[in-house]
């Protein structure tokens, strides 16, 4: 039976919780330079690439292609050991999947390559849900749960709701 949370066929204009963990429940984010590489890549890959620049002016050339600021908004995230939530509006199609793709590449290269390890780190393909009015309280709860728990996280509850 299909998980509820495999969505493939993300829409335009419309917002998505998305998350992942880490095989077999390990932990992902081992310390401050993991949740760092993490987020740096999050800021290349969705802010426009003239304010990427201006914080990283020697960026690689081959991540400007890379950029999807123009496809995919990050309106809220949290990372914690194991695991970590986006909540990721997608402007055009395709826009999700494509970041997911690439976030999830570099930082299992770099997490491997930093921890002499192979092989996968995250398991199996990210989930993702429809925030919608329906479900928005459940967000708003896990929201709220990463915001009290002390762990990494941007959005608050109340941005949230101002987009419905």
């Amino acid at each position: 039976m299909p998980s509820k949370y495999v969505v493939r066929n993300f829409t335009e204009d419309s917002t998505y919780h998305v998350f992942n963990r880490g095989v077999e429940g390990r932990d992902v984010f081992l310390d401050e330079k993991d949740y760092r590489f993490f987020e740096t890549y999050l800021f290349i890959y969705l802010s426009p690439l003239k304010k990427v620049l201006e914080k990283f002016p020697d960026v690689p050339v081959r991540l400007h292609s890379k950029n999807l600021s123009d496809e995919v908004e990050l309106l809220g995230y949290s990372l914690m050991p194991t695991h970590f939530h986006l909540i990721l509006k997608q402007k055009n199609k395709n826009g999700i999947s494509k970041l997911m793709k690439q976030i999830i590449n570099a930082y299992t290269l770099f997490f491997n390559q930093k921890n002499k390890r192979e092989g996968s780190l995250m398991q199996g393909r990210f989930k993702a849900m429809p925030v919608t009015e329906a479900n928005l309280s459940n967000t708003e709860l896990e929201l709220k749960k990463f915001h009290s728990d002390g762990e990494r996280n941007t959005e608050e509850v109340e941005q949230l709701k101002s987009l419905y």
